[in-house]
């Protein structure tokens, strides 16, 4: 279930490593707009807020199964946080810049990428 986790955040909602090896769970409980968002702090130390879709949070709740705080994705055996490190082995990419993404429309939750790339993974 974590590399599941792991697996929405870094490729339907594009985090980098970094931002979803420190998803904490108090970080996905608001609606804002009619969106379920995941708020976090990007690149630069700076603030952002970006929609999940329905398969996403669904995802993170069953990770997080009967935790109310703390890090979403631990490592499955230990339990410990994962790290940096850790997310770039499992989404396999030698170069961490690989899961760098940059969103023009970061201010618009209707509009946002992660709309348009859960779409064409459903075939819609």
């Amino acid at each position: 279930m974590h590399h599941g986790a792991l697996a929405y955040l870094l490729d339907i909602n594009a985090l980098r490593a970094s931002e979803a090896a420190s998803v904490r769970i108090e970080d996905y409980r608001e609606t804002l707009r009619g969106h379920r968002v995941l708020h976090l702090v990007g690149k630069g130390s700076k603030p952002a807020t970006m929609p999940l879709t329905v398969p996403v949070p669904r995802v993170l709740e069953a990770c997080r199964g009967e935790r109310t705080e703390g890090l979403v994705v631990l490592r499955p055996v230990s339990h410990k946080p994962i790290d940096r490190r850790d997310v770039q082995i499992l989404a396999r990419h030698a170069d961490p810049r690989t899961t760098e993404y940059y969103d023009r429309a970061r201010g618009d939750l209707d509009r946002h990428g992660v709309h348009f790339l859960t779409a064409y993974v459903a075939g819609v």
